[in-house]
């Protein structure tokens, strides 16, 4: 990622255990300051809502926070989405990647570990130059990860 562009960093979030939501915030938390500290703007809405949650503010249902968080996301340069357990299934993340294809912003799939993170970043019109994963369809979820190797 280039310096000063703005990545949105999406990741599940709600699990049945709060140690794994916590987890999960903690992770998007730390790769959100990662981007920062190498002088990349990056929004993580997990980071920034869970906050404004504690503090007694819950945005009424069917709104919650995803009409608020794609104002974000339209004008990011990029999606990082990261392949935490349980992303395949999160509706938030089905949602965003949705609309990043919509507004052609390209998504990269993220593997998160503690060693550190790695990245692919694919382009919105189809599969990156020597087709490391096929072209995925409009409102479906994305298959397995493949190729991940660029360093973040």
């Amino acid at each position: 990622m280039r310096r000063e562009s703005l990545a949105y960093v999406a990741a599940p979030y709600t699990d049945g255990n709060p140690d794994v939501t916590r987890q999960r915030l903690q992770i998007a938390t730390r790769y959100a300051a990662g981007l920062l500290a190498q002088g990349c703007h990056a929004f993580s809405p997990l980071t920034y809502t869970h906050r404004i949650q504690q503090l007694g503010y819950q945005p009424p249902p069917p709104r919650n926070w995803y009409s608020f968080d794609l104002q974000f996301l339209r004008q990011c340069e990029n999606l990082d989405i990261l392949a935490l357990p349980g992303w395949r299934e999160s509706y938030g993340v089905a949602l965003e990647t949705e609309y990043a294809r919509r507004w052609r912003i390209p998504v990269r799939y993220v593997e998160y570990s503690a060693t550190g993170a790695t990245a692919e970043l694919i382009p919105p019109a189809g599969p990156p130059p020597g087709g490391c994963r096929p072209d995925i369809p409009f409102g479906t979820k994305p298959p397995e990860l493949v190729c991940l190797h660029t360093a973040i």
